[in-house]
């Protein structure tokens, strides 16, 4: 983490790896570098859908060589899970979601593994099909909550979304099985309950960096450096970081205004971050 300040104004270019979270702050939140972007490709398990069945969908998670997300059910309550939620059309109710196993993952400053999901992985879909269903294509939105990280820090987490689109036919209809080698993987069954489509925010809209970011962005290079560090932190040593930098009152003011999401806690530093809330 690096704190810089110039003319009076403090801006923090936060590392917040002990919770498993990263942000930047002010003007420079919008700049944080070479962030990784997952592609999702949304699969369905036969060439056609019949009506009044369950159908099995999968979304295939493809991360860049060396990063990872955290898995659904982190070991630690500060990390952000990776989170699958629908929103089907009337009718039509998912009934189960499938995450992969995780892979232990031993990262320094942590007491135990990370439970990850790494590069490549697929969450699986149970969808209930209506028995009135008319033949015809159907969407099925969904949106994806993750948050990427690499060896060294996490990043801003995530949300994109995603859609399946279904070929519906008759009850009695032929259909034909497709991805075999996914949704054989894929342990249908033994998911759980679908989180609902609340537990998601929707995803950022995308806009042009305007002329304030690009000036916020400049002034970064008049800043005098007053303390680095990186990679995963204990929480106690985190918090010892931002005491010895003079971050402390910043920290108090600034946490409950970052990130969005759920809700994180900070133990107190010199009574200056006395269980800072972040919403």
């Amino acid at each position: 983490m690096s704190a810089r300040t110039t003319a009076g104004t403090t801006i923090a270019t936060v590392a917040l790896t002990a919770l498993g979270i990263a942000w930047a702050a002010g003007d420079v939140a919008h700049a944080q570098p070479r962030r990784p972007t997952a592609g999702l490709s949304p699969l369905v398990a036969t060439d056609g859908v019949r009506a009044g069945s369950t159908a099995h969908l999968a979304l295939q998670v493809s991360l860049p060589e060396g990063y990872h997300v955290q898995s659904n059910a982190p070991r630690e309550a500060a990390f952000i899970p990776t989170v699958l939620v629908l929103d089907p059309p009337a009718g039509f109710t998912a009934t189960e979601v499938v995450y992969p196993s995780p892979t232990d993952l031993t990262q320094a400053g942590q007491a135990q593994p990370l439970a990850v999901f790494e590069r490549e992985f697929a969450i699986g879909v149970a969808l209930s099909v209506p028995a009135n269903a008319p033949p015809g294509e159907v969407v099925v939105p969904a949106r994806l909550r993750y948050q990427a990280c690499d060896a060294q820090l996490c990043y801003a987490p995530v949300t994109v979304a995603t859609e399946w689109h279904l070929r519906i036919v008759g009850a009695n209809a032929a259909v034909t099985p497709q991805q075999a080698t996914v949704f054989d993987a894929i342990a249908f069954g033994h998911g759980s309950k679908p989180a609902p489509p609340s537990a998601v925010p929707a995803p950022a809209a995308a806009g042009p960096v305007g002329a304030s970011a690009r000036s916020g962005l400049a002034a970064v290079d008049d800043f005098d450096e007053l303390g680095s560090t990186g990679g995963y932190q204990p929480v106690g040593d985190f918090l010892r970081f931002v005491r010895d930098a003079g971050l402390t009152e910043w920290f108090g003011e600034r946490l409950p205004q970052l990130g969005v999401g759920q809700r994180r806690h900070l133990a107190g530093v010199d009574g200056g971050l006395r269980h800072a809330e972040i919403h």
